[in-house]
């Protein structure tokens, strides 16, 4: 039986705030969610997760419920902002708004959208992709008053927020029943490819103060390459990291998201790359229309060139890219050389060599840590369990 705990606020002066919100997990061991969604799994799935923090269907934490809650009620801390492996549980963490290198899903711009253009600036953004399987209702995120969106450079649609119907501050806008693949292919067929465009157009008081453009990909042309955290220097430290973007491009610069093609990097100048193919980390392959990299710094501040080119190259491929940037010197001293120790010690060796010689010995402890993690997971299981209030039969 799962016992609710109703909060009366009417009977409670302190002030509240929670400190989680936005998982919905069929239980806390499947992990199964409608927040849980990787960013390579595509448009629908993140349009989902995109809707489930703002205001889904069913009673539960969002967004638009938190707006709803009286003033003693001063907040909510989603869990997480971008997406990690836990150390209890085996599946990563699919719920974050961006993905463990902090590339953005759509639910990033939703929360952007929340942020008052008087706060940050206006900002409009169109959830749709423009492919063969993009949904025919089109979202736009944003935090303007209204949104006009121009279809193929001629049907405009208009859609105005309702801030008496909602609380949260921008709602999702849902242009419904706009998008048809059939018509991207006829324009391409008729030579107006050029039109096959979706238009979003912010407005304040009447004015257009901001625009997005989305069109639809065509052949890949070549790899784009750029850095992630472009605002944020890399020290030559020896240990800063900054993540290098690989995009997939048409001639026009538009990210081709249907793409599966793998990307090696290479490296040259003043920084190394974080993993190799033991951990497919380089090559990569292309997720979602991008495959990122982790770059690290030398102690030696200096340029840094990342070359990207595909698996397998041919006169049909893409051409490859290449970014150059500069680390910076450090302010602080560092404690530490380049030159490290390759030593290993008596006991290290003894257990590295004991591996290898008992291949047997080396799956039983294996097996043995699988069963132990298993055990620990029921336990965290348990815990969750117990803190929602859930009681089951032994």
């Amino acid at each position: 039986n799962h016992k609710k705990l109703l909060f009366d606020y009417s009977k409670e002066n302190r002030s509240v705030f929670t400190r989680e919100w936005g998982d919905c997990v069929d239980d806390w061991s499947s992990h199964n969610s409608p927040s849980r969604a990787a960013r390579s799994w595509g448009e629908h799935v993140q349009l989902i997760q995109a809707n489930h923090y703002a205001k889904p269907s069913f009673v539960y934490t969002s967004l638009e419920s938190l707006y709803h809650t009286p003033q003693q009620h001063v907040g909510g801390a989603l869990w997480h902002a971008f997406d990690h492996q836990r150390g209890y549980h085996s599946d990563p963490f699919y719920g974050g708004l961006t993905d463990v290198f902090r590339q953005p899903k759509y639910s990033y711009f939703l929360f952007k959208s929340q942020r008052s253009p008087e706060e940050s600036k206006p900002m409009i953004f169109i959830a749709h992709e423009m492919t063969p399987f993009s949904p025919p209702d089109v979202s736009v995120f944003t935090n303007c008053d209204e949104v006009r969106l121009i279809l193929y450079e001629k049907d405009t649609l208009t859609i105005k927020q309702d801030r008496q119907l909602n609380k949260m501050p921008s709602p999702i806008l849902v242009f419904k029943n706009v998008f048809d693949f059939a018509d991207v292919k006829n324009m391409h067929r008729e030579g107006k490819a050029d039109q096959a465009s979706i238009v979003a157009e912010g407005i304040i008081n009447g004015k257009v103060v901001t625009r997005f453009k989305r069109m639809p990909s065509t052949r890949t042309a070549r790899i784009k390459l750029e850095l992630a955290n472009f605002k944020i220097p890399l020290v030559a430290d020896g240990s800063d990291i900054i993540t290098v973007i690989a995009s997939m491009v048409d001639k026009k610069g538009n990210v081709k998201r249907l793409n599966n093609e793998y990307i090696k990097f290479e490296i040259h100048g003043e920084g190394t790359i974080i993993g190799d193919s033991k951990i497919m980390a380089n090559p990569k392959k292309i997720e979602w229309g991008t495959a990122p990299v982790l770059v690290r710094s030398t102690t030696k501040p200096g340029n840094i060139t990342i070359k990207a080119s595909v698996l397998n190259e041919g006169i049909n491929k893409p051409v490859s890219g290449e970014i150059t940037f500069t680390s910076v010197p450090s302010t602080l001293p560092l404690l530490f050389t380049e030159v490290g120790t390759s030593v290993q010690s008596e006991n290290e060796l003894s257990q590295t060599l004991d591996n290898r010689s008992n291949p047997e010995l080396k799956k039983e402890i294996l097996e043995l840590k699988k069963q132990l993690n298993d055990l620990k997971l029921k336990e965290v299981e348990k815990q969750q369990e117990q803190f929602e209030g859930i009681k089951k039969d032994d």
